[in-house]
C-alpha cells in the first residue's frame, strides 16, 4: 500500500515573483534557483510526509489496497479531506464503483473492508487546508526560501537549526500530530 499523489496543487502557493520580492532580487539570474529552493520548501512542509502532516493546496491522492487484503478498518494517511471515492480495479485495467463504508465521525476518515479483498480497490481521495491558514504557511515558505537562499551550505556559521525558530512558530501550529 502506497499513497501516491494523482493530482498537484494547480498554482505555486507563492509566486516567483513574491518569492523574489521577499528576497529582494530584481533581476531573473536566479530565477531558477529560487524556483529550485521553493520546490524544495513545498516538498518539506507540504503533504502527509511533509512537516505540517496534511496537504496545503487542493490536490488529489490515490492508496491502492491490494487483492488479498484482510484489513477490516483503514485509516486514511491524510487529514482534511474534502472528497473521497473507492472503485475495485478490475484485471482488464477498468474499474467500477465500489461501495465500501467511510466513517467520517473520527478526525480521520476511516473506511470499512468487508472481510478479504477479492480485487485492488484504488481509494481516491480530494485533501486541503482551509485557506485561512495560507497566509502563515505563504509566510513560513518564504522565510524557509530566504534562510536557504542567504546560507546556501548544509550548516554555515551560525545557529545549526533544522528550521528557523519563525517558521517553526508559524507551522506548529497548524501541524498533524499523529500517535
Amino acid at each position: 500500500m502506497s499513497l501516491t499523489r494523482v493530482t498537484a496543487p494547480s498554482e505555486n502557493l507563492v509566486p516567483l515573483d513574491a518569492l523574489k520580492h521577499h528576497l529582494r532580487v530584481d533581476g531573473s539570474e536566479d530565477d531558477d534557483y529560487i524556483g529550485a529552493l521553493y520546490a524544495a520548501a513545498m516538498a518539506h512542509i507540504d503533504g502527509p510526509r511533509g512537516v505540517l502532516g496534511r496537504c496545503i493546496q487542493p490536490q488529489e491522492w490515490q492508496i491502492i489496497l491490494p487483492a488479498g487484503s484482510t484489513v477490516l478498518r483503514y485509516r486514511l494517511p491524510l487529514f482534511g479531506i474534502s472528497n473521497i471515492s473507492t472503485e475495485w480495479l478490475n484485471a482488464d485495467g477498468t474499474s467500477e464503483p465500489a461501495d465500501i463504508t467511510i466513517d467520517c465521525t473520527d478526525p480521520w476518515f476511516v473506511i470499512s473492508v468487508p472481510g478479504t479483498l477479492e480485487r485492488d480497490l484504488a481509494v481516491k481521495m480530494s485533501a486541503e487546508t482551509s485557506e485561512d491558514s495560507w497566509g502563515a504557511i505563504r509566510m513560513a515558505v518564504m522565510l524557509l526560501v530566504g534562510h536557504w537562499y542567504l546560507h546556501r551550505e548544509a550548516v554555515a556559521d551560525i545557529s545549526a537549526a533544522a528550521l528557523p525558530f519563525s517558521v517553526e512558530r508559524l507551522l506548529t501550529p497548524l501541524k498533524v500530530w499523529r500517535v
